[in-house]
């Protein structure tokens, strides 16, 4: 892990390319006061092709995803300019 850290007005966040091999290995990286990055499993499913009338079949897989803490959000918002 990086000891070198970034000073955020959310927190302290590492600098470079330290959280890559967590999500590499399937792990969530949650930083405090920005929001968490999670993997999420999606299940197998059948697709269609409308135009050939083929059905595809799509394997299971893991894609990441970003969910905001609440007091991000809520700064966020309460920056917003109309």
């Amino acid at each position: 892990m990086c000891s070198t850290y970034r000073r955020t007005d959310y927190g302290e966040i590492p600098q470079g390319q330290d959280r890559s091999p967590q999500k590499i290995e399937g792990k969530n990286v949650y930083l405090r006061g920005f929001g968490s990055f999670v993997v999420k499993k999606r299940a197998e499913k059948t697709a269609r092709n409308i135009s050939k009338n083929v059905t595809i079949k799509i394997p299971e897989h893991f894609i990441p995803s970003f969910k905001p803490s609440k007091s991000f959000v809520n700064d966020v918002k309460g920056n917003v300019k109309k």
